[in-house]
């Protein structure tokens, strides 16, 4: 089927659910070439990717993905630097305590560049600390110590 101007959908995903899906269109698809910019749609998807396929390997393998794990959606980062604490009190479930979480897993955008922020061990001194996968090392001046705030 079609989207409204994005072109046909090609993935929708979970399949069979209704609430927190994902609809990748193929003008989505196409950020995924060689010399393209991902885009918020291909990120989005990764995580719910990662939320329900990934979770569900590893509570079946015993390997604690959700209890020890929170991964941020694509906005969460944008809105936290805009808007500050305040502007993302309540994009964390009521439920999910983040500081007892081993590693907290952020998407960020920056000048049309993606790449990830993880937490680890926010709540240990011993062992915090806070690493950024970024496939150009994009220098972000601000991004860690956006995060440390946030915390």
């Amino acid at each position: 089927s079609e989207g409204g101007g994005h072109g046909k959908i090609m993935i929708n995903y979970p399949p069979g659910e209704t609430r927190n899906k994902i609809i990748v269109y193929n003008d989505d698809m196409k950020t995924l070439n060689r010399e393209s910019f991902l885009n918020d749609t291909i990120i989005t998807f990764y995580i719910r990717f990662l939320e329900v396929d990934v979770a569900q390997y590893a509570a079946e393998h015993k390997l604690h993905f959700k209890e020890n794990v929170f991964v941020f959606n694509s906005f969460f980062f944008e809105k936290l630097k805009q808007k500050g604490h305040a502007g993302v009190k309540k994009w964390v479930p009521a439920e999910v305590d983040v500081l007892s979480k081993d590693f907290l897993v952020i998407p960020v955008n920056f000048d049309k560049h993606w790449f990830l922020v993880v937490v680890c061990f926010p709540s240990d001194p011993e062992r915090f600390g806070v690493l950024k996968f970024d496939s150009f090392s994009v220098k972000t001046p601000g991004i860690v110590s956006c995060v440390f705030d946030y915390l």
